[in-house]
């Protein structure tokens, strides 16, 4: 089954995008200007990402952007503490570990969003991006260590699937539905 959307631009994902998603975008620098002038896999993984990160109130921690590329979104974090402590307070994400280089990964099969830091990165800069499968879950599925093995290589086998920001948003529409991104 593929999820590929047919293509759009920038321009008009930002046309299709709810006041709220345009208000929450702009304050971090995402305004519509900018989106214009973004190819369409950039924008997808603005969107893409921004509305994982919604789910979870995470959002707000997003200070400004430092890059968007390949499906991932380098930001500036305001307060990488408070990232840290609600990636573990939500038991929804791995425990992201020591501080100098990091990494936490949302605990669910499909769509996983995955957060990291690269050993020698400024300490508030933070990537996000969304992979197709995940590679830890949360719950019963510990119990079954084949199913675990099965879940892991899912994810190896289709290691970048993150770079695939179209397949991403197809994946996601029903997300946005839900959150009200997107108006038709």
């Amino acid at each position: 089954m593929s999820h590929r959307q047919p293509e759009l631009s920038a321009e008009t994902l930002w046309l299709r995008l709810s006041e709220r998603a345009k208000a929450d975008l702009s304050a971090k620098g995402f305004d519509e200007r900018g989106f214009a002038a973004r190819s369409t896999r950039d924008g997808l993984a603005i969107v893409n990402n921004y509305a994982k990160l919604r789910v979870y109130s995470l959002w707000d921690l997003v200070e400004s952007e430092v890059c968007v590329s390949s499906g991932c979104l380098d930001f500036r974090c305001a307060d990488v503490e408070a990232l840290r402590a609600a990636l573990v307070r939500s038991k929804a994400f791995s425990n992201p570990g020591p501080l100098a280089a990091w990494s936490s990964r949302e605990l669910v099969r499909t769509s996983s969003l995955h957060f990291k830091h690269f050993e020698g990165w400024p300490q508030d800069q933070v990537q996000v991006h969304v992979d197709r499968h995940g590679s830890k879950l949360r719950g019963w599925w510990w119990l079954f260590p084949p199913l675990v093995a099965w879940q892991l290589l899912l994810h190896l086998q289709d290691y970048e699937s993150y770079r695939d920001v179209h397949a991403t948003f197809g994946r996601l529409s029903p997300l946005f539905e839900r959150l009200g991104v997107l108006v038709e």
